[in-house]
């Protein structure tokens, strides 16, 4: 399984869930709830825009980083 911080959200679900609450932790989400709940806050966590693309998780915090 590749490492939680490079799992795009859709393929988020096949995270067990130890793994998506870590991935959640280390993003400073809530881990509360079931799995299904989890994988909707994961999903959310990641902007439309690049959701699907391959390199979503580092986009988003360049996106960040930069105010864009």
């Amino acid at each position: 399984m590749a490492s939680s911080e490079s799992v795009p959200p859709d393929d988020v679900n096949e995270l067990k869930v130890p793994e998506l609450k870590k991935a959640l932790g280390d993003r400073g989400l809530s881990t509360k709830g079931l799995k299904k709940e989890l994988v909707e806050r994961y999903g959310a966590f990641f902007p439309p825009a690049v959701s699907n693309h391959p390199c979503a998780f580092y986009l988003f915090f360049i996106q960040i980083a930069t105010g864009d």
